[in-house]
């Protein structure tokens, strides 16, 4: 997959979408709610399920069927079963870290939203992740391969290539701007920040779908830590 040809053109509408999902929470947070706030919302809620639900996790499975064939770097099972967990749970401790910090600042956020779904409906609740998280992940590479414009890491290029992977991580943030009612720096901080570990993971293994595994098993202990708790 060259990211210079016309493939390129496939990841622009994800990224064309997800900037207008994250201009319409902006908005949604200026606006004080009444008829306009509720038809913001109304678009926001069409727009997220339109891109989350169809156009991002299609383009996940088209960018993971082009990557097929390109070569690969070469780590065991192990390592790389490793490296995947490693994140997670790096990333699971990072978002805990830093949440703490805030709320002692701050006062207390809003959790992650999938606790709580996954409480009411267990399986249900972990199909729908699965699917989304196709979504967002196709959301990160997008951005990746539009803004570095090229598929492997570069070590030419490497003040670049985490330049590139703190702004994904700061865009990711901005798009969970209104699920966690509306607080910037929990939303950048807590959710985006932790997101250059996929900087890492992406180095390591140029693979969509252990991109994908990684974000899953970083929600799935959240859900496993909850229902243990209950």
């Amino acid at each position: 997959m060259d990211t210079k040809d016309s493939k390129r053109k496939l990841l622009i509408p994800v990224i064309i979408l997800y900037i207008f999902f994250i201009i319409i929470q902006f908005a949604m947070f200026f606006l004080s709610k009444g008829p306009i706030w509720n038809g913001f919302n109304f678009m926001r809620s069409i727009l997220g399920t339109v891109l989350l639900s169809f156009v991002a996790p299609i383009t996940f499975i088209g960018i993971t069927f082009y990557l097929r064939n390109e070569e690969k770097p070469k780590r065991s099972i192990l390592k790389t079963s490793l490296l995947v967990v490693g994140i997670a749970i790096i990333n699971l401790v990072l978002s805990i870290v830093i949440t703490m910090q805030l709320e002692k600042i701050y006062g207390p956020t809003t959790g992650n939203p999938v606790i709580s779904e996954a409480k009411k409906a267990l399986l249900p609740t972990v199909f729908r992740l699965g699917w989304g998280l196709l979504g967002e992940e196709a959301i990160k590479l997008s951005f990746f391969f539009v803004l570095y414009g090229k598929i492997k890491y570069d070590s030419d290029k490497k003040w670049k290539y985490w330049g590139v992977w703190i702004i994904i991580a700061i865009v990711f943030g901005l798009g969970h701007f209104d699920t966690y009612k509306y607080n910037l720096l929990h939303s950048i901080l807590a959710i985006g920040l932790p997101n250059v570990l996929y900087g890492y993971l992406w180095k390591k293994t140029e693979s969509p779908v252990l991109m994908w595994s990684t974000h899953f098993l970083y929600d799935m202990i959240l859900v496993l830590i909850t229902y243990i708790a209950m």
